[in-house]
This record gives structure tokens, sequence and C-alpha cells, in this order.
């Protein structure tokens, strides 16, 4: 979701107007000659000032809302700076990762060096598990689950200790799962944090995504109770075939949306080959329909992920036509479909799935 800039009111109160808004002036070095330097809002995520390096460095000056939560980037660096603009200078050096200025933007550099380390081991731990067959990982959880607390041990310790500033705004974007409540409680009291703009944006894109969730649930049931709707597309040998040759012939059918790069899709896969394996034989059937861009890859998977049902595909990934007839915008998803071709029900995740065929069959 792209994010939309926060409306902040003017204040035409003469007397504050000083008080509203701070200079900035930030030296940046480190990068080489060339390297264009981003001054971003971290609300609208765009920028607002940019340069380039000429001679080893680049200065830049103006004026925003005193506090804004900003930062620093370059084409010619993985790294970014936050910083809060409360007037004072800036010294930005790429080369030593290193930020300077007032003792708040100072605490805000050593917390997120602190907590980017902290975070490096818990990104590669998940990098090793991602390289691992799926008994493996299963057999690696409980270590997956110390090393995701241990990662949020530091989050929430550099939360606690900044309890009192502003410097917990830097860190809300992305809150490790066992932090969740801890940063709730912060948000919900009177804690500077708390009432920052850039907070009460994140807040507000909370809710309207929820608002959006929700219309898609919404939307997503209103094909209940609906007949089927046709379609055309290919089976992996280039055949064409159409849904109807599968659905509404006494059987009941799952039409299961998926793609071989959907990782949740593999993920679910076990809950789907058992409820295949199970009910098959009592009358219930599966059509594949691929969100796939690729011959190759859908082909392999099929063989790989052992799917033993039906597989239809455009080939047209999130241009296909599936999207558009059945309101498909995140996979896994499906349908299952009665022996006359009513939707009964859609989205049976995980062991709902062989729970309704039960309660159909048994």
């Amino acid at each position: 979701m792209k994010k939309l800039p926060i409306l902040l009111l003017a204040l035409f109160v003469s007397v504050s107007c000083d008080n509203s808004t701070a200079k900035y002036s930030i030296n940046i070095s480190g990068l080489e000659d060339g390297a264009r330097v981003y001054l971003i809002d971290q609300i609208t995520t765009e920028p607002i000032k940019t340069g380039v390096i000429e001679n080893g460095v680049l200065s830049l000056k103006g004026k925003t809302e005193r506090d804004a939560f900003m930062s620093i980037a370059s084409d010619g660096s993985e790294w970014v700076f936050p910083f809060f603009n409360d007037g004072k200078p800036i010294q930005v050096n790429f080369e030593q990762k290193t930020l300077k200025g007032s003792s708040l933007n100072d605490r805000l550099n050593f917390s997120h060096h602190k907590n980017n380390e902290a975070y490096d081991k818990y990104d590669q731990f998940v990098a090793e598990l991602e390289t691992l067959p799926e008994e493996e990982i299963m057999a690696r959880l409980e270590e997956y689950q110390t090393v995701l607390q241990n990662y949020s041990d530091v989050y929430l310790e550099i939360i606690e200790e900044n309890k009192d500033n502003i410097i917990p705004v830097a860190f809300l974007q992305h809150v490790p799962p066992p932090a969740m409540d801890r940063v709730e409680e912060l948000l919900a009291s009177d804690a500077p944090a708390a009432s920052h703009p850039f907070v009460l944006e994140l807040q507000r894109q909370k809710e309207l995504y929820e608002l959006l969730r929700k219309a898609q649930a919404d939307s997503k049931q209103a094909f209940i109770g609906q007949k089927f709707t046709d379609l055309e597309e290919n089976d992996p040998l280039g055949i064409s075939h159409n849904l109807s040759e599968y659905v509404g012939h006494g059987k009941w059918v799952l039409v299961d949306f998926w793609a071989s790069w959907c990782g949740p899709c593999k993920a679910e896969l076990p809950y789907v080959v058992s409820a295949y394996k199970n009910f098959h034989g009592k009358g219930f059937d599966i059509v594949g329909l691929s969100l796939d861009k690729e011959l190759d890859p859908w082909v392999d998977a099929i063989e790989e992920w052992e799917m033993p049902w039906i597989h239809l595909s455009d080939l047209k990934e999130w241009e296909s036509q599936v999207v558009e007839v059945y309101g498909v915008n995140s996979i896994p998803d499906n349908l299952l479909i009665d022996p006359e071709g009513t939707i009964v029900a859609r989205g049976l995740r995980g062991e709902a799935l062989e729970a309704k065929l039960a309660e159909i069959f048994d």
C-alpha cells in the first residue's frame, strides 16, 4: 500500500510559528563524487531534497516541521541514516556509517546500530532456515523462537530506554511479534513517541489497511451462494480446457488458486494433499488454477510438490483472468463448489478444509 501524506494543520498564531518549524543543516561525506544523496520525509517516503557529492562532500539546508522524522540515503550505499530535525546541525559519514548531531540524534544513531546488529543475527538465521528441507525447518522451530526472542529483547531494550523521548518513533514500523503488546501499551500512553505525527500516520494507515482487508474479505465472501463462472485455460501440455469440464458434474470440487513462486502456497500444500488423499475416493476433486507466469516453474512445482490433480493456467500471473473473474487479490485462496456447481465456501485454509469435507462426507 502506498503511504499517503499526512495532512498537518497550519498554525497561524505568530507567537508559535518559530516553535513549529526548524532549520536543518546536513553535511554529508564518505561517498564517491557523483553519488546522489536523498533527504527523505519518512511520512511520505518521498525525497524532499536531493544533491550530488562534489569533492567528497555535500551540504543540504532547509526547513521542516520541528522534530520531523527524516532520513538520509544514497544511490552509492545501502545504509540509511534516520534522524529527527531538532534544528541542530547533522554530520553524516557513509563510509564510517555514522550520524552525529544533537544528543537526541547521537542516541538514535547508537540505537539504530544496536537494533541492526541484533536484527542481522535474526535475518541470517532465517536465511539459513530457508535453504533447508521442510522437515528440518520444523525440527528447528524452537531454535527459531529463541533467536526471534533474542532480537525482540534487544528491540524492547531500546524502546524501554527511550520511552521518555521520541526515539521509539524510528523503530515502530517493524515490530517483532513478541514485542507487540509492549509497543501497543506505549502507544496507548502519554509517552512522547505516541503523539508524534509519524506514529499518528502509522496508526491511520493501520486502520485504513484493516478497512481495506475487511472490504476485500466481504467482496470474496460475496461469491458464496452463486454458481461458478466458467473460464478457459490451458493444461501443462498446452491443451485448452474449460473449468466447466470439471465442475458441476456430481463431485465436490476445490478450485485452488496458487503459484509456484508463492511460499505460503507451499506451506498450505500439506493440508490440501491430505484432504485430496482422504476424500478423493468419496467424490472430491481439485482443480488448480495457477497464477504463474512461466511454464517451466509451474510444471516443475506440480511434479516436485506432488500435486496429482488437474492443473490449468493462462500464465499471466496477476493479469490472469481468474483475478478478475473471482476477485483473487492474494494467494493461497480457494473455492469449494458443490456437485451442482454452487460455491459454498471460500478461503478454507489449514485444517478448516479437511474439517469442512469431513462435515460433508461423514
